[in-house]
């Protein structure tokens, strides 16, 4: 990400220097079900709609639980830059009884590393702090909601890692 002056650090680049995944670890049908929930959520975000997408029953199941819950979405994967320096795309602004950055993952487990990611993504916006929504879906279309709390600790270990990435970039 650059702020057009300068370059600054990626989350996903934080989080792997924080807790490293393997690539392999998301299997082809979840990066599907990823991209096509992404392409959905921004379509709402403009007001418009798609058929409902019956090849990827686990999107299906996300959208139907958002309907239920009575979530609206305001913004999808719009990158923004954080006052402390890294930049970030969150996969959706929703709003609810007040604005939810939330993160859509398509998996079995959530490492911690999610939870990291979504403190970090709550801390990209100015002038206001989002609730934070994990949302899990797993191979059974079980839609999964976890509500997180602030955790400072998350927060301070991503800044440590900014100060590792710049200092990668020093000195090699």
């Amino acid at each position: 990400y650059t702020d057009g002056q300068k370059w600054v650090p990626s989350v996903s680049a934080m989080l792997d220097v924080l807790m490293p995944m393997p690539s392999e670890w998301i299997d082809s049908e979840a990066l599907e079900a990823g991209t096509t929930l992404h392409r959905l959520l921004f379509l709402a975000s403009k007001g418009q709609s798609a058929d409902m997408p019956t090849a990827f029953p686990r999107v299906m199941a996300v959208l139907t639980w958002m309907k239920t819950q009575g979530l609206r979405v305001l913004d999808t994967e719009t990158p923004h830059i954080s006052r402390a320096g890294y930049g970030g795309k969150p996969d959706a602004l929703l709003q609810a009884r007040r604005p939810v950055v939330a993160d859509f993952k398509f998996a079995e487990s959530l490492p911690k590393r999610y939870e990291v990611q979504l403190e970090l993504y709550r801390r990209l916006y100015v002038g206001f702090l989002p609730e934070m929504l994990l949302v899990q879906v797993n191979k059974n279309c079980e839609v999964k909601p976890r509500w997180l709390k602030p955790n400072h600790a998350h927060y301070a270990a991503g800044l440590n890692a900014i100060n590792v990435l710049k200092w990668r970039m020093t000195y090699g």
